[in-house]
């Protein structure tokens, strides 16, 4: 709620409560993520979006889709998460 409210100082705290409190959980890392683009910081946006990745999050089209990464869409990181992330749909069947 606080992302959709534009409240990033509120969000980066609860973000940062919600890996503590459920550390495997996928939403977790990539709402922290969303936070970290939003302030500009592609290095933690991308550290926090591979945590995902590795705890299980692989929807691609979301990942895609999200208007807070497009800043990003012409760097390294972003292809090569994107590039994780197709791999993952394919070994699904999807």
């Amino acid at each position: 709620g606080a992302l959709k409210q534009n409240a990033i100082s509120a969000a980066e705290q609860f973000c940062k409560i919600y890996v503590l409190v459920d550390p495997t959980n996928t939403e977790a890392y990539y709402l922290t993520a969303s936070v970290n683009a939003l302030n500009g910081n592609s290095k933690e946006t991308f550290n926090n979006l591979k945590n995902a990745v590795t705890n299980g999050y692989t929807d691609i089209n979301r990942f895609e889709n999200d208007t807070v990464f497009y800043r990003f869409k012409n760097t390294t990181a972003y292809q090569e998460l994107d590039t994780i992330l197709k791999d993952k749909k394919k070994q699904k069947g999807n």
